[in-house]
This record gives C-alpha cells, structure tokens and sequence, in this order.
C-alpha cells in the first residue's frame, strides 16, 4: 500500500483483494481538483460498515464546517496567517470527506450526507488559543473515528476498507501530532498582548505554497 501525500494533494495506489483501485487528486492550476477514480469491486460494503463511512465523511464535513467558521474569526481579527491556516485545514477536511463518499458510492452503496446536521453546533470562540484547542481535539476525535472504523473493517473481515482506512490512520497520526505542537505555540503566544502576531506570521509561512488563498483558487494567482 503506497501513498504520496502533500497537504492538499495526494495520490493513492492500492492494490486490494479482489480489487484495482487507483484514486488520485491533484490540484490543477486554476481549477478545484481533478479527479480520477478506476475501481473494480468484487463485492458491496456492509451496511454497517456503509453507516459507519457514512458518519466519517459527515465528521469530515462537520470538521471543514468548523475550520472555515474559525478562518473567518482570525480574518475579522486582522490575523490572515491564521486565516489562511484554518482555511487550508477546512479544505483538507472536505477533501477526505469526497474521498470516503467516493469510496462508499464506487462500493456500490448510498451516500447520506444528512448526519453533519446531528453532529452538533459551529463552536465560537473570543481567544485565539480557544481555536487551537478545538482544532486539537478535533484531530484527536478524528483520529479515534478512524482507528475504530479500522478496527470494525477487520471484524467483519472486509480487508478492501482495512487497507482503505489505513491512508487515513497515517493522516490523522500525522494531524494529531501537528496541531499538539501548534496548541502549545497558541498558548504561548496567547499569554502576553501583540505575542500573537509573531505566531500569526510562522502559520503563514507554514501554508505558503502548500495552498492558495480563496481568492487565488477562485480567480487565479496574480
């Protein structure tokens, strides 16, 4: 099982029993992403197993929901690395949220997209740091969500999902440990006035060149 992985590209090559499977994203020019999907299914997803994808891809969409209301706050507070930050994050959220619908749908099973309403409220926040403590346990939950779905493909002896699910655990085990390390820099920018800024300066650097900002991936880079 190989994969390739940039913050908002990837490419996966699996080859899975009973199977070919080939997914591959990749941000071209000016435009969103052009996929390419091949696959070949022996057999159906489980319909529990159908569920449980069902409510990761919500998970994914609730955590994009979430990171895009967080740019928007760091946007109004004159922080555009901090904007640009979570707005990459929402991107890669909803990302992996077509991957596991493809997935679902290419498994001949149907795609339900009306979990994110139960998941629960936008969260708010009035401190930076608040931010970095959400995106934190995000990551976590998300990690978790992941290993269990593992854990259930295996159970029901579904190795196609295992191997599927297992892009993923590598993601979020990278994820977890990525917003740790930016939690613990909030918090210690966050304790003296105008600190802030010195760590609103290192996440821009950090997604330069990794992703374009809405207005370049809308209408082109200058």
């Amino acid at each position: 099982f190989f994969f390739f992985k940039q913050k908002t590209a990837y490419e996966i090559s699996a080859c899975l029993v009973g199977s070919e499977m080939c997914i591959r994203d990749r941000y071209m020019g000016n435009n969103f992403f052009e996929k390419e999907i091949t696959l070949i299914m022996s057999f159906t997803l489980s319909q529990t197993l159908t569920d449980a994808l069902n409510r990761q891809a919500n998970i994914e969409y609730q955590a994009g929901m979430q990171y895009l209301a967080l740019s928007y706050w760091f946007d109004r507070q004159n922080f555009p690395g901090t904007a640009a930050f979570f707005r990459a994050e929402a991107e890669e959220e909803f990302q992996h949220m077509r991957i596991v619908t493809d997935f679902i749908n290419v498994r001949d099973q149907k795609v339900n997209l009306n979990v994110a309403a139960r998941l629960g409220e936008i969260k708010e926040i009035t401190e930076p740091q608040q931010a970095f403590q959400i995106y934190y346990d995000l990551e976590q939950e998300n990690y978790n969500a992941y290993s269990n779905l593992s854990k259930q493909a295996l159970e029901e002896n579904d190795h196609n999902t295992h191997n599927f699910l297992a892009y993923f655990l590598t993601l979020q085990t990278d994820a977890v440990n990525e917003a740790e390390v930016w939690l613990g820099k909030a918090n210690a920018y966050s304790k003296l006035p105008g600190l802030f800024y010195h760590l609103d300066a290192e996440l821009k650097k950090e997604k330069n060149g990794n992703i374009e900002t809405w207005k370049e991936a809308f209408h082109g880079s200058a």
